[in-house]
């Protein structure tokens, strides 16, 4: 009972940082330029997200235990996951938007976690999705939660690769080709 409540915590945290997050750096950022793709996979993120509140409260697909100690590796994952989100989303500062946009004064960030992977937020994400599932131990939160999102994260990460390396004159695939996308390259 105590990591679901725990669970919940972080994605109630994690929301609130990115609503003022958005609303903080949105008024910052209102009369620069920016360029934008053509399309975001922002929406999706809602959709998965009240699927799994659904799957969830039905209980719908919940198995029993499938190991020891699952639910502390989820509470582990969740932890980290938010953790290492909220780190990257520092290090980007106003440099970010729920759609892959590029500003007028957009820089690549070299710094930590982005000198582990390409993408941390979405790596984080990932965790915390996966770490959800463990913890719920329901097969339809880990098919549309984790899956769901690491899938939409994978084409918003390589639309955003896309669209800085055309800002950057390809001088962000030279810098970031040596990191992996979600997994540190060994």
């Amino acid at each position: 009972m105590w990591a679901d409540f725990f669970i919940v915590g972080c994605w109630v945290i994690f929301t609130l940082l990115w609503l003022i997050f958005l609303i903080v750096f949105k008024t910052r950022n209102s009369k620069q330029k920016k360029e934008y793709s053509e399309k975001s996979y922002f929406g999706g993120l809602y959709i998965t997200g009240i699927i799994s509140i659904v799957l969830y409260i039905t209980e719908f697909s919940k198995l029993d235990l499938i190991f020891p100690y699952q639910k502390m590796l989820g509470v582990i994952l969740v932890f980290f996951g938010l953790s290492f989100s909220i780190m990257a989303r520092i290090r980007l500062k106003d440099c970010w938007s729920f759609n892959a946009c590029v500003t007028n004064d957009f820089r690549i960030e070299k710094r930590f976690p982005y000198n582990i992977v390409r993408h941390p937020i979405y790596l984080g994400q990932s965790l915390m999705c996966l770490g959800t599932a463990f913890v719920t131990s329901n097969v339809g939160i880990f098919v549309i939660l984790f899956v769901g999102t690491s899938v939409q994260n994978y084409f918003r990460a390589v639309k955003e690769e896309k669209l800085i390396n055309k800002i950057t004159k390809g001088e962000y695939e030279k810098e970031f080709s040596k990191r992996g996308r979600f997994i540190p390259k060994i």
